[in-house]
């Protein structure tokens, strides 16, 4: 083997050329070898030079830009749908508010004051979108017991919603009527 000028071994039975650790083959040295009875070919040691840079080519980008595009589409889906989840349970979150509100007043009235006085229903308008209750009442002819059956509705766009809660109440009430117990000759605690 010889070394040429510019630090390039040359084989001269062969032809081939060693420069950088990476084989090339001239025509003549593949026609040499062959005439020779030796075939000196392994895949690895024969570089072609190609002719086109490396890169993406326009199907691959457009395949990667469809995939890219559907994943934020999905997850701004997925933003949307939990956007109005949250607010859907909002509004479930001030029904019941408002039906624990009803619940305590007609509790500290009584059921009876609440059935005497005739409003089974009215609208919360403090709140958005409007809600809207009714009581139901039905009286258990046991200790005094009423099952009170409360309701709160509301439109979500042109949707309706409604809550239902049901408890039992009996007869009277939190606050009670002491202008008759001092009439009767009972004390009066302050």
């Amino acid at each position: 083997m010889k070394r040429s000028p510019n630090n390039q071994l040359w084989n001269a039975e062969c032809g081939l050329r060693i420069r950088g650790g990476r084989y090339a083959r001239s025509q003549s040295a593949i026609l040499l070898s062959r005439l020779s009875g030796w075939d000196y070919n392994p895949p690895s040691a024969i570089r072609i030079p190609h002719s086109r840079r490396g890169g993406f080519n326009l199907v691959e980008t457009l395949v990667a830009t469809m995939i890219l595009s559907g994943a934020v589409l999905t997850l701004g889906a997925i933003g949307t749908n939990a956007l109005s989840s949250t607010r859907l349970h909002r509004h479930y979150e001030i029904a019941a508010s408002l039906i624990d509100r009803q619940l305590c007043a007609i509790d500290y009235a009584g059921i009876d004051q609440f059935i005497e006085a005739g409003q089974m229903e009215g609208v919360y308008e403090d709140f958005e979108p409007g809600y809207q209750w009714s009581v139901a009442t039905e009286y258990r002819n046991v200790d005094d017991l009423y099952l009170v059956t409360i309701t709160a509705a509301w439109l979500e766009g042109s949707r309706p919603y409604s809550i239902t809660a049901q408890t039992m109440l009996d007869g009277s009430g939190a606050v009670t009527d002491t202008s008759a117990s001092t009439e009767s000759g009972g004390q009066q605690t302050q």
